[in-house]
């Protein structure tokens, strides 16, 4: 450090020289004032900087303070220098000295990178005003949260439910509408058997229910899907193409069920609200990850699609129940599941999938049959031996050709 202070000095105090030089051969000017008040005032600064630093700097700059000194009594020097900016910028005016910032302070207006911290989000909200705003958003959250708790029947759930029971109801009968819309081509009509065999499964599982504010309507759609559903306010579509895997009216009871229950168990409205308390989450998190689709796919993942496996884990509770409470043999609804497992031989995993793996859903049904058999076998004596009669009656014809 001291041999390139030294070599930068050599270099100053040369072109000095060469300057008061010239300077002395012509009539002093303003121009050899300036200088020598810009020298002057350059070493002050290099002193009073050296004295902050260090004892090596502070030496070097008093063993060249004699040699390039010049005493303020013999020049006159009428311009002030307020800065080491203006001293380096005066000086490549004067005696084009090139500009050499490592060497001087830089301004603070110019090297922003090199300016004082700034603000960040921390600095603004944590403070008592952005505290307060925090307690008073959450706090409101948590009195919202806690008003519209419910509890889920059968299974004494606690969950959040923001929408009353008519709203739900309106919003289902408009989706019905939609979806009967889109598939007028493919509806099977009322009169149809398939149609009037439905309606009376679906009949005898909904007066079970007791729901009093649903208008139970059953549809038929004529397509290869393996599906059916049930929206808010009881209306239930079924597609053709779960009637091979549901051959008996127990088998299609229990998919019936599992419908109905999430209507009588309000899902439709519980996502809902689930949506509004993930878009919450999805916003706070986005304030510290500014990564939009990392936090969207991890949100899905850990949060939307585990939510959604619990719900029709539920449904597949409420529905043993209302099976067995509408004398329907809750026995046979494990091997409805099995037989769709064979069909479903390439589904995804069960964390990429919102139903659980029909594996799980089977062991589930098969540890519940002993909560519900007793009423089953209470409510419904002569049902075993019909079943059995039945069963006799399909093997004969071979049962597993359904499927």
């Amino acid at each position: 450090m001291n041999r390139l202070l030294e070599s930068c000095w050599k270099d100053i105090v040369s072109i000095r020289q060469s300057v008061v030089g010239k300077a002395s051969k012509t009539k002093p000017s303003s121009h050899s004032n300036t200088f020598h008040g810009l020298w002057s005032r350059w070493h002050t600064d290099y002193l009073q900087l050296s004295k902050n630093s260090s004892s090596s700097l502070l030496l070097g700059s008093q063993r060249y303070s004699n040699s390039i000194y010049v005493s303020s009594s013999t020049v006159n020097c009428n311009h002030h220098i307020h800065s080491l900016y203006n001293v380096d910028k005066g000086l490549r005016k004067v005696a084009n000295i090139p500009h050499r910032q490592y060497f001087l302070k830089p301004r603070q207006d110019e090297y922003i990178h090199f300016g004082g911290r700034r603000e960040n989000f921390w600095d603004r909200w944590w403070s008592p005003r952005g505290l307060a705003v925090f307690g008073i958003i959450f706090g409101g959250c948590g009195v919202y949260y806690y008003i519209h708790l419910d509890y889920a029947p059968y299974t004494g759930r606690r969950r959040m439910i923001d929408l009353t029971r008519n709203q739900e109801v309106s919003l289902g009968t408009q989706q019905f509408r939609k979806v009967l819309a889109m598939e007028a081509s493919h509806v099977v009509p009322s009169s149809h058997p398939l149609s009037l065999r439905i309606l009376r499964i679906g009949q005898r599982l909904a007066k079970v229910a007791d729901q009093k504010d649903f208008h139970w309507e059953f549809v038929v759609i004529d397509k290869p899907v393996a599906n059916a559903f049930c929206l808010p306010g009881g209306k239930v579509v079924v597609y053709t193409g779960l009637l091979p895997i549901t051959p008996t009216d127990d088998a299609l009871a229990s998919v019936l069920a599992h419908e109905i229950g999430h209507a009588v168990a309000r899902h439709g409205a519980e996502k809902l609200a689930f949506m509004k308390v993930l878009f919450i989450l999805q916003f706070i998190i986005n304030i510290f990850v500014n990564t939009h689709a990392l936090n969207s796919f991890m949100i899905n993942i850990l949060a939307n699609l585990p939510f959604s496996r619990k719900l029709e884990t539920e449904a597949d509770y409420i529905g043993l129940h209302l099976m067995a409470k509408a004398c329907y043999d809750p026995r046979e609804a494990p091997h409805v599941f099995e037989r769709l497992a064979k069909r479903n031989v390439h589904s995804p995993p069960e964390y990429l999938s919102t139903h659980p793996a029909d594996k799980h859903r089977v062991e589930r049904l098969q540890s519940w049959l002993p909560q519900v058999l007793p009423e089953y076998e209470e409510k419904c004596p002569l049902k075993p031996k019909k079943r059995k009669r039945l069963d006799d009656f399909s093997s004969w014809f071979g049962r597993e050709g359904f499927a």
